[in-house]
């Protein structure tokens, strides 16, 4: 796995490794980040009265916490566990489980092209995660459509070979429906407004609970944004979509938002 180089945000959601237990918390390093260490406090445990920090917590254990401080020069955080609810928890982990996955299934594709994994991430795994928003969501969409690489203007002989790896381990039955959205406004802070609205969007699978789909959204030049929800069968992903448009149609109204939208056919 690609360690990321920089630091969490405040606010941001992170897994974490327990390596030491104190008196009053617990010392942990960030799963995805390199070399950042973190601190979780007794009091931010649980919501309730700690009375030994081991009925919580012991080294080696994995925990999913929020960042609730960022000290840059020492690169530690402090995180809390109890500000997250059991489905931000369980979404969260589900999440780093399938980042994993993306990584090994990477690996595969560099040593067939006679590459590193950091070679082959810094060639073209960076772009992939910035294009289809992860790794593995990437290995998803080519093993559904193999051109979709191609259409997103990838280059080079490890497309036919990620495409290859992606239809030989990617198992699981899954659709993909999208929606264009026409998103413009006039307001001078209009591209923060569009850009909260279109990350609100997340809330919604989390609100309602939706589990086994995913949203993922392209940017195909303003005022154009893609939609892409992809589910285990056409019923759920029509359902998502018509939450995510609801959401979408109140949040440009209290935004000033002119908004539209159309059904996308693959050709």
């Amino acid at each position: 796995m690609v360690l990321r180089e920089d630091l969490p945000e405040v606010g941001e959601i992170v897994v974490a490794t327990v390596v030491e237990v104190q008196r009053l918390g617990a010392r942990v390093m960030l799963d995805e980040y390199k070399n950042v260490t973190g601190y979780v406090p007794i009091n931010e445990i649980t919501s309730g009265w700690v009375k030994n920090i081991r009925d919580y917590l012991n080294e080696g254990k994995k925990v999913v916490g929020v960042v609730i401080d960022v000290n840059k020069n020492l690169r530690s955080v402090t995180i809390s566990l109890r500000r997250i609810t059991d489905a931000q928890r369980k979404r969260k982990l589900i999440e780093w489980k399938r980042t994993q996955r993306g990584y090994k299934l990477l690996e595969i594709v560099a040593q067939r092209v006679g590459m590193s994994l950091e070679e082959a991430y810094k060639k073209f795994g960076r772009r992939l995660e910035s294009v289809f928003g992860s790794i593995y969501r990437a290995f998803e969409e080519a093993a559904m459509n193999p051109n979709i690489l191609k259409k997103e203007k990838f280059r080079g002989k490890w497309v036919s070979v990620f495409v290859e790896v992606a239809q030989e381990n990617i198992t699981t039955r899954r659709v993909y429906i999208d929606e264009r959205f026409y998103i413009t406004t006039t307001a001078p802070d209009g591209v923060e407004r569009i850009k909260n609205c279109l990350t609100g969007m997340l809330s919604v699978l989390e609100k309602e609970g939706y589990e086994n789909v995913d949203v993922h959204m392209i940017y195909e030049g303003a005022p154009k944004y893609r939609i892409r929800v992809i589910a285990p069968e056409y019923p759920l992903a029509e359902k998502v979509l018509k939450d995510l448009k609801e959401f979408m149609s109140k949040c440009a109204k209290e935004n000033e938002l002119e908004v539209s939208s159309e059904r996308v056919v693959e050709e």
